[in-house]
């Protein structure tokens, strides 16, 4: 990892953290972390959340050619 504490947690808030390191860690054989892996999946389910929502308000204008 980074050697900067702050930029683990910065770098943590990506949603593709959790997907990488679980490739990752078998691979270097170490523990996955789970305070930093926590953060990136809150931070999915929180991008999850915010897509949904703006898809429901926004359905409406999308053209629909079927």
């Amino acid at each position: 990892m980074l050697k900067i504490p702050v930029l683990q947690y910065v770098l943590a808030c990506s949603p593709m953290y959790a997907a990488i390191e679980l490739f990752r860690y078998p691979l270097t054989q170490q523990a996955i972390d789970p305070v930093y892996f926590s953060i990136s999946l809150a931070s999915c389910v929180i991008l999850l959340l915010i897509g949904i929502s703006y898809f429901k308000r926004t359905e409406e204008f999308f053209a629909d050619f079927a």
